[in-house]
């Protein structure tokens, strides 16, 4: 799990690097960004009625794709 973090960071942290005007770069709107994707996250990992659709989206592109292939 720490390596996700440090992973999350590291690619922030390149982000801000490569960034050409570092002292606009607002670290405040980044942080409460990643807080609320993990909210998100654990929302949608925790919740079946949350995820199910998510599951019936993800089958249905998977089918999309696969079909066309096979002659």
């Amino acid at each position: 799990m720490l390596e996700r973090f440090f992973a999350i960071f590291c690619f922030y942290l390149i982000a801000w690097v490569l960034s050409e005007d570092k002292k606009s770069f607002s670290w405040k709107v980044l942080i409460s960004g990643v807080f609320f994707q993990f909210i998100i996250v654990a929302f949608l990992i925790e919740m079946p009625a949350a995820s199910s659709p998510l599951l019936v989206i993800s089958m249905g592109c998977r089918q999309s794709l696969i079909l066309p292939l096979r002659p």
